[in-house]
């Protein structure tokens, strides 16, 4: 509890009063690296959960249909049996599965099917039958990502029966995977804004307070680049302030370089506020 009262104290009065930079002056480095991780850590966390709130539910929703489809499209009475290598099914070939209609994209051309069995199968069975995967007497045949074509062998196939029930089981397990899902989307989405709040913005920072120094130098301040890249890191509070409630809010900021022109010029304030102060050594 008294961690977070210093860390909203520090917050309050980094973005709001420039006065209290005279105090950041006499504090050691260490100190605002560690208000600078609990400003991006909260800053992160704040930002993942704005997007994972609204996406988790459509996530979850969408696996849900598709796994739906799936068991749906699968007849009730087909049974695929497989023996020393070999499979038969109970049913006249070319026997097709058709693709379920959520993979079916309005804006990319799909195969109109899934799976077609043949035991005289070809590779040009793939176009003439409009379809992702072949499986003839020897091989599964399929297009990867990269529109490359892949054989599979089923030399190694179990023996078995594979029917509607075991696609219900696979379906069943498939959906206890899915509750881990939300945790899922949580942990990546934290890792990629942290990178973004805590790396790539103490790496930015480095460039804000060459600005900072600059400004110092032309006013006759001599201090050591460590200060001046502690006033930029607290005077940084305001943008990223800002930067967070457009994210909130869904608004784009269509100004370029609106946060590094904040924060310079927050801290241009800061350091004229100093100088008129006699703050400095």
């Amino acid at each position: 509890m008294k961690l977070l009262k210093t860390f909203w104290y520090v917050y309050r009065r980094s973005v709001i009063d420039v006065d209290y930079y005279k105090d950041l002056l006499k504090v050691k480095i260490e100190f605002s690296l560690k208000y600078f991780v609990m400003l991006t850590a909260t800053a992160a966390l704040l930002t993942t959960l704005r997007f994972a709130v609204p996406t988790v539910p459509k996530v979850q929703y969408v696996i849900n249909d598709v796994l739906s489809q799936f068991s749906a499209i699968y007849p009730d009475d087909l049974v695929v049996t497989t023996k020393e290598g070999r499979w038969e099914i109970n049913k006249q070939e070319p026997y097709i599965i058709p693709l379920p209609p959520i993979l079916q994209a309005k804006d990319m051309e799909m195969p109109a099917n899934l799976i077609v069995f043949d035991h005289r199968g070809t590779i040009n069975d793939l176009g003439d039958r409009d379809t992702f995967v072949i499986i003839n007497s020897a091989n599964l045949i399929t297009i990867n990502s990269q529109n490359k074509i892949e054989v599979y062998p089923l030399d190694s196939l179990p023996d078995g029966e594979f029917t509607k029930v075991d696609v219900d089981e696979l379906i069943t397990s498939l959906r206890g995977y899915a509750r881990f899902v939300p945790a899922i989307i949580i942990f990546f989405g934290l890792v990629g804004t942290m990178f973004y709040f805590m790396v790539y913005r103490l790496m930015y920072l480095l460039l804000a307070a060459l600005l900072l120094l600059a400004m110092g130098y032309l006013k006759g301040v001599r201090e050591k680049f460590s200060t001046y890249y502690k006033l930029a890191l607290h005077a940084l509070t305001l943008p990223l302030t800002i930067e967070l409630m457009l994210i909130i809010l869904g608004v784009e900021a269509s100004l370029p370089f609106w946060f590094l022109g904040t924060n310079v010029l927050f801290g241009i304030v800061v350091i004229h506020h100093l100088v008129n102060t006699k703050s400095f050594k």
